[in-house]
């Protein structure tokens, strides 16, 4: 045991100079000493139902001051076996094992030993709260929430440098966690094909669109959105980003809207997110430019890696018919 913890504890320490200061709730970036507002840097929001089941015993609480979150102590097990084990199984087997020697129905932070273990806890539960697999209490209104909100933020002063995490708000908007998903160093490449696991095809519903639209393009593809659909999604929005973009859009007045139309490098990432889900769902014109022809079926290419702790990817890639892809979509950093 106590050899596996020596073990562990390299890890961790190896995890630390790569990566930095991996803990949540902590606002500074690896290249600055001044605190970064993230809340600048807000690119993107999604609502969250969470469950209404009760949680029995044993479950695994997380308090502060504004809330009360209780995960299944069985949610946590399942992540620390399936995922967990892929790239620390010291740090997993350490986990179990303690948490089946406690033996209790109530765990807390302060009942895992090593601070390597707490940060595990950390990262599989933001990854639970952000499933909606919790009940979360407010500790202000006295109440169980049914719905919460996720901000994601993407803070990037220089190429391979920053953090990407998110926030957690109730619906006043009010933030009471933060996850820091990934503090950016320099990383071998990665080969995205050799990590796909599945596809689809799509079929695109329009031939053309003479209302006012977005217009993406590159060296093989144009690409065509409704404006009025980007209105529609981001009609609700609240964030500092949101009301900036729908701000910029009104005030252009534009017929054909283009990415260099818009100065904030965050609205830009968050039409470009956009961009990708209207492709996936097919409600946009793609005309392929070495022939000229509309395109009327893509094919989406589900993909996933796992480079250690803190370090991965999970997106689509999107390909014509011949095999080129046109576009890319990151749904999720871990």
């Amino acid at each position: 045991m106590k050899r596996n913890r020596i073990f562990i504890g390299i890890c961790f320490f190896i995890l630390q100079i790569l990566f930095g200061n991996i803990f949540p709730n902590t606002a500074l970036s690896k290249t600055h000493n001044a605190p970064v507002n993230l809340e600048d840097y807000i690119y993107l929001v999604r609502d969250i139902k969470l469950s209404t089941e009760e949680i029995k015993e044993p479950y695994f609480v997380y308090e502060n001051e504004l809330v009360e979150i209780k995960v299944k102590m069985n949610s946590i097990i399942n992540e620390i076996s399936t995922n967990l084990t892929k790239f620390a199984e010291p740090l997993a087997t350490t986990l179990i094992n303690g948490i089946e020697s406690l033996n209790r129905s109530e765990y807390r932070l302060k009942d895992f030993e090593s601070q390597e273990e707490k940060v595990a806890i950390e990262i599989i539960l933001t990854k639970i709260i952000s499933g909606g697999y919790c009940t979360i209490k407010d500790k202000k209104q006295k109440k169980i929430v049914n719905e919460i909100i996720e901000k994601f933020y993407n803070y990037e002063p220089a190429p391979l440098q920053g953090e990407h995490g998110s926030f957690f708000a109730f619906r006043s908007g009010e933030i009471f966690y933060t996850s820091k998903d990934t503090i950016r160093g320099t990383y071998a490449p990665i080969n995205i094909e050799d990590h796909i696991y599945g596809s689809e095809e799509v079929f695109i519903k329009f031939h053309a669109i003479e209302e006012p639209c977005l217009i993406y393009e590159n060296s093989i593809v144009e690409i065509k959105v409704k404006m009025n659909d980007i209105n529609k999604e981001i009609q609700s929005w609240t964030t500092k980003v949101g009301i900036q973009l729908k701000e910029e859009i009104e005030s252009l007045n534009l017929q054909e809207y283009r990415l260099d139309n818009f100065e904030n490098k965050f609205i830009k990432k968050t039409l470009e997110s956009l961009i990708g889900k209207f492709i996936f769902e097919g409600n946009c014109f793609i005309k392929e430019k070495a022939t000229g022809k509309t395109v009327d079926k893509i094919i989406v290419e589900y993909y996933k890696y796992n480079c250690g702790l803190l370090c991965g990817e999970a997106g689509r890639l999107y390909k014509l018919i011949s095999g080129d892809i046109f576009y890319k979509k990151i749904d999720e950093v871990s």
